[in-house]
């Protein structure tokens, strides 16, 4: 029986199965792409009459991926929350570390990213209360940044 089915296997895995693929009025191919023009233009069709071959062929390889590690929920919600909420983020992140080391779950680069921001915006709060302070005291009693 012929049937055209390059849209459903290609030629490469019938053939790796003993299933000749041909063009209609032709042997094979040619190989010069030059002379290739008038063969798009025919239906490619494939010769089946070893089916056997396609059904009792032993599977060499799983098709399913394999499945990836779950990532951490704590890690991610310690990376946003140590951009909004940087002592959350400090406390969300060793908390999600001890569960990655606990669990084997995927997610530490998130949160020791997390852990990273909170402890770097919590130091850029803690200097900017400090200038804002000092700025705020040398403002009040005249000592500061006024010129006369």
């Amino acid at each position: 029986m012929i049937i055209g089915i390059d849209s459903f296997l290609s030629s490469w895995a019938l053939e790796a199965f003993g299933v000749r693929t041909e063009y209609p009025g032709d042997d094979r191919a040619p190989s010069n792409p030059a002379s290739r023009v008038g063969f798009e233009s025919k239906r490619r069709t494939t010769n089946i009459t070893n089916v056997t071959n396609l059904a009792s062929a032993p599977a060499t390889h799983s098709t399913a991926a394999p499945l990836a590690p779950r990532t951490n929920t704590l890690s991610i919600v310690a990376l946003i929350a140590g951009f909004m909420v940087p002592i959350a983020g400090i406390i969300l992140g060793h908390v999600s570390l001890s569960q990655i080391k606990r669990t084997q779950e995927s997610g530490r680069g998130l949160a020791l990213t997390g852990l990273i921001v909170g402890y770097a915006m919590s130091a850029f709060f803690v200097v900017f209360f400090i200038v804002w302070l000092t700025m705020f005291v040398s403002i009040l009693t005249g000592t500061g940044f006024a010129t006369r």
